[in-house]
């Protein structure tokens, strides 16, 4: 391996100073990556990002539902913005949650729902806190209750983030039931959206990673360094989602082996994976931003 790191530096190609800054970046985004211990940061917090989905969810569903005046309109965008987000291999857990937030003890639920959404949701984003604090440089950790209040800020922030992907989707969904709209953009609206189907998720993801890797470090942040690390993990992330369905399904004969808690085994070592994969984003924001985006 250091016979080809050495045979890549005496080449013509490395020459190129961008091609020497993209190598320096790319191997310090790894060291640090390993550093920081990512892999179990990133471990931790899919442990409580998976306690805090559930009462998020069953949350979500009796506020849209209050607002529209129907359980079951929010139920299905709710379900909408799962499939959207989720692998198709995580089917079964999908079930699960479809099962709770359908059910007629719903009502029960909810009062629980709120102690565990403050303690799990906002134990995930202070973990989040301390993580992207770890990876920026020159980031310091914040005092206690601020640190708190910011985590309260980044969960309400989510919460708006919500509701705008859900005006967005509701003015999609009246846009398609306009008839004549194949007439005047002269194309065949199918393809239009089902074009849409696949980038409008990758829109929101960069979009809120962006907003992530921007705000949560406490540190001065430098926005082309979050779009560069937020665009990465965003397209390794859909892409991954994507690959991740494709081998499962494949090799179906997973049952086999963790039996009913297959569907839950398979849902967390996918996000376990996007969690790494968005550290390393992140890391790389911070390592862009210490070689070359910094101002002279």
């Amino acid at each position: 391996m250091n016979q080809l790191l050495s045979y890549m530096k005496k080449s013509a190609i490395f020459r190129n100073p961008y091609i020497r800054t993209l190598y320096r970046i790319l191997r310090e985004t790894i060291d640090k990556y390993g550093q920081h211990n990512c892999s179990i940061m990133a471990a931790g917090m899919s442990f409580f990002g998976l306690m805090s989905l559930i009462p998020l969810v069953i949350i979500a569903v009796s506020t849209l539902g209050y607002v529209l005046g129907s359980s079951e309109t929010a139920q299905g965008f709710i379900a909408k913005i799962l499939q959207d987000n989720f692998p198709k291999s995580a089917k079964e857990m999908l079930d699960i949650i479809y099962n709770i937030i359908s059910s007629p003890e719903r009502s029960v639920i909810n009062g629980l729902s709120f102690l565990g959404l403050i303690w799990s949701g906002m134990r995930f984003f202070n973990i989040m806190q301390g993580v992207l604090n770890r990876i920026w440089v020159g980031a310091t950790p914040r005092k206690f209750w601020i640190e708190r209040l910011f985590a309260f800020l980044i969960f309400a922030s989510a919460g708006a983030f919500f509701w705008f992907s859900f005006a967005i989707h509701s003015l999609l969904t009246a846009i398609k039931n306009i008839d004549y709209l194949n007439f005047i953009i002269f194309v065949d609206i199918s393809i239009l959206w089902v074009a849409i189907g696949y980038v409008m998720p990758l829109i929101f993801l960069i979009a809120m990673t962006f907003l992530v890797y921007m705000f949560v470090p406490n540190a001065k942040v430098y926005w082309k360094g979050a779009l560069i690390g937020s665009i990465f993990s965003s397209f390794l992330i859909e892409a991954f989602k994507r690959l991740f369905s494709i081998v499962v399904l494949k090799f179906s004969n997973y049952g086999s082996v963790y039996g009913p808690l297959a569907g839950i085994i398979i849902f967390i070592t996918w996000l376990y994976m996007s969690m790494q994969i968005f550290l390393l984003g992140a890391e790389l924001s911070s390592q862009c931003q210490v070689l070359f985006l910094r101002p002279k």
